[in-house]
């Protein structure tokens, strides 16, 4: 059984760190944006 528990929380840190790194991409864009949106005025 132990190894059921390992395999659950590898693939949860894993669906954490896909997230994060999403998130962070999405905040890049974002912001990346923001200074085309203030150059363009």
């Amino acid at each position: 059984m132990p190894k059921v528990d390992d395999v659950a929380k590898r693939s949860m840190s894993a669906k954490a760190f896909h997230e994060k790194a999403g998130r962070s991409q999405v905040d890049s864009v974002l912001a990346s944006w923001n200074i085309v949106v203030l150059f363009a005025e």
